[in-house]
């Protein structure tokens, strides 16, 4: 099965989930499924509903009407991320040198990690949401791959900025993957990124953000000031997007993960032996061709000593109809 965007899942869940997604959502009683879609499990969590719903190809992981993460059922497919956005993040693990500690801010439902560790890679997880983690635990494979590494309930801000009594370490890389239906500004400013740079990655460690954004357009300006502040903290920096680039997606926003590091950034990709379009193997023999190129004179810094950027709240907003209102 080719992988999905985000944006149309979503739109499944919502219609899924008794009709078009709201701003208030349905009370769980009031759930209303189609009969092809069935709830595994649901949980109150600290912004809303944590659900577990399966089609006949998928099982999904929501908040609300937000899809969180995803995978096939099928066994021989489940090693294959079932959105081009997860496949994405993955490619961490073709950096070279071959990274042997991950931090990762946010779970979902655990795919990113749960491949990382496949790999011997030692990734440590820390997400805020309990319902969230028993969720990917119990319902995903994350379960089925506890280590090596640990997963950490936590506020991955405060945790980073020391608010939590557990001890520090250094990374190869840390992943910041907090997107909840917006992107928290909090978790992109100048501070923040210092923050990671002094305290959580080793000597040339290389932080990677993912964002779900326009990478062009009235509302690219979210993209071009991560990277311009990124470039501020960083000595290097490259960014790529889900699909290959063409004229054709650039109204539509995507994910677009960020690579930050005082060293080369250098990638060893999957070979390619001609899987499928569409596919995870796909997307990590194909990515390095995917590069989003640099304009430094777009975009503006982000402080947090600064009022929240005036265009931010027009991004969010268009985020948000864009991944509920679709169709």
């Amino acid at each position: 099965g080719k992988m999905q965007t985000l944006s149309r899942w979503v739109i499944t869940a919502a219609a899924s989930c008794g009709g078009a997604a709201s701003a208030s959502p349905s009370p769980p009683s009031r759930l209303v499924l189609q009969p092809t879609v069935q709830l595994l499990d649901e949980l109150a969590g600290a912004n809303g509903i944590v659900r577990v719903v399966q089609t006949h190809t998928h099982r999904v992981l929501l908040l609300d009407t937000v899809v969180l993460g995803a995978e096939y059922r099928a066994d021989w497919a489940r090693d294959q991320a079932a959105f081009s956005g997860m496949a994405l993040m993955q490619t961490l693990a073709f950096l070279q040198p071959v990274p042997a500690a991950v931090l990762c801010l946010g779970l979902g439902s655990g795919t990113v990690p749960e491949f990382l560790r496949a790999r011997g890679i030692e990734t440590d997880t820390v997400e805020y949401d309990r319902a969230v983690l028993a969720m990917a635990t119990k319902h995903f494979a994350h379960g089925e791959r506890p280590s090596p590494g640990r997963d950490v309930l936590a506020d991955a801000l405060s945790f980073l900025s020391g608010g939590e009594t557990l001890p520090s370490r250094r990374y190869d890389v840390v992943l910041s993957d907090l997107f909840a239906g917006t992107n928290p500004i909090s978790a992109h400013t100048h501070e923040h990124y210092t923050r990671i740079r002094s305290s959580w990655l080793r000597k040339g460690g290389v932080l990677a953000v993912n964002i779900f954004a326009h990478r062009a357009g009235n509302y690219s300006q979210l993209a071009a000031s991560t990277r311009r502040t990124l470039v501020a903290v960083f000595e290097h920096v490259r960014a790529f997007t889900d699909h290959p680039p063409s004229p054709m997606t650039e109204g539509t926003p995507s994910n677009l993960l960020f690579f930050a590091s005082d060293a080369p950034l250098q990638f060893t990709p999957m070979a390619d032996y001609g899987a499928p379009e569409g596919s995870s193997d796909h997307l990590h023999a194909n990515f390095l061709g995917w590069e989003l190129a640099a304009d430094d004179a777009a975009g503006s810094l982000i402080s947090a000593n600064d009022p929240p950027p005036s265009w931010l709240l027009a991004e969010q907003q268009d985020i948000t109809t864009t991944t509920t209102n679709m169709g």
